[in-house]
């Protein structure tokens, strides 16, 4: 089987890897605490210009990780299609009437108008930073482009993954 391979350090992710990251909302974002553990959390994002971009709390330990060290992965999977694409970057903090307005942009994706008038403006309190993740290094792998192709031409019959995958 293979591998996940990144595309070369610095470079952008590709059109496949947009329109994925296009199609969903939660990720999974890593930092570093201060013991060296990784403190891992899901969290909703927007992906624009090619950075992840996550409301939060100044309060939360991941701002508190990422104040120290920047450094940051990110992963976005879908356990139906069962592909993920991840990013190695670091993360900017962003503060004040910019972050209220990237912050303002997330709410949009996941509230209604009524839910961003009503609750938005509560969250808005709350949530006083916006996570900016610059990638550097990007991986992506998908069973249906990654591993299908592999069995197929070792003569197991593919038109239906399910019947070898439960997942």
């Amino acid at each position: 089987m293979t591998e996940p391979t990144p595309i070369r350090p610095g470079g952008e992710p590709t059109g496949r890897m947009r329109e994925f990251l296009g199609r969903h909302r939660y990720l999974s974002l890593a930092t570093r605490n201060p013991d060296a553990s990784a403190h891992l959390v899901p969290v909703v994002y927007l992906f624009t210009d090619d950075r992840f971009l996550v409301a939060t709390s100044s309060a939360t330990r991941k701002v508190r990780n990422l104040a120290a060290d920047p450094a940051v992965t990110v992963t976005v999977d879908d356990r139906t299609t069962i592909e993920w694409v991840s990013a190695v970057g670091t993360a900017e903090l962003l503060t004040g009437p910019e972050s209220r307005e990237l912050n303002h942009r997330l709410y949009a994706l996941w509230m209604t108008a009524e839910g961003l008038d009503v609750v938005g403006g509560l969250l808005h309190e709350v949530e006083d930073v916006t996570i900016v993740v610059t990638p550097d290094r990007w991986l992506a792998w998908s069973l249906e482009s990654d591993v299908v192709p592999e069995l197929s031409a070792a003569g197991i019959p593919m038109d239906d993954p399910s019947r070898w995958f439960t997942i």
